[in-house]
């Protein structure tokens, strides 16, 4: 928090998330202080950071402006494998090698907010049969532009048959890269 030493007014961040016209999350006020707001900002309608202007003691002066740039996009990626098919023993678990490209602008967090990789099983006719399958985590940051290799940890479905693997990554709690427009990696699976 910085305070302007003419008029000791008050600068706060405020983090704002999603399109949801005005609605503060949580601010970061510090010593102390706390927010206190008479009207609603609908002039902040997408993600980021912003910092806020907070009145003085005279009630005068009131703005937001951004301070800096707007939370980015992590859902760009792309994938590669050398095994577009494969054969398992039913309810097996299985390792599937697999390169995945940071084409974001963004760090991938292994961390907090953490991506990641992991898969969805679906019928040959690309029906759902398991939306949440293991969660493989990356051992460090992943920076944009950078490959890793990642040896992502499967279970097979427990009934024979033919399947698609969907190799996928996941912002837990937030969404599939799949459902953000990021083309997943479908590999054919025998399940003897």
């Amino acid at each position: 928090m910085a305070v302007c030493p003419a008029c000791r007014l008050r600068t706060a961040q405020i983090l704002f998330f999603g399109c949801s016209m005005g609605n503060v999350i949580s601010s970061r006020l510090g010593n102390g202080y706390s927010f206190n707001a008479s009207t609603v900002m609908k002039t902040l309608v997408c993600a980021g950071v912003f910092s806020l202007l907070a009145a003085c003691d005279d009630g005068k002066q009131n703005a937001a402006s951004p301070a800096g740039k707007a939370q980015q996009d992590v859902f760009h990626a792309e994938y590669k494998t050398d095994r577009l098919d494969l054969q398992v023993k039913a309810g097996s678990k299985f390792v599937v090698p697999v390169t995945v490209e940071n084409t974001s602008q963004v760090v991938w967090s292994s961390g907090k907010d953490r991506v990641h990789v992991a898969y969805n099983w679906l019928y040959v006719d690309e029906q759902m049969l398991l939306r949440d399958g293991v969660r493989t985590s990356f051992s460090q940051d992943v920076a944009p532009g950078k490959e890793v290799l990642v040896n992502a940890t499967v279970v097979a479905p427990k009934e024979q048959g033919i399947y698609l693997l969907r190799m996928n990554m996941v912002q837990e709690g937030v969404a599939w890269f799949s459902d953000k427009k990021v083309k997943p990696l479908d590999l054919t699976v025998i399940v003897n």
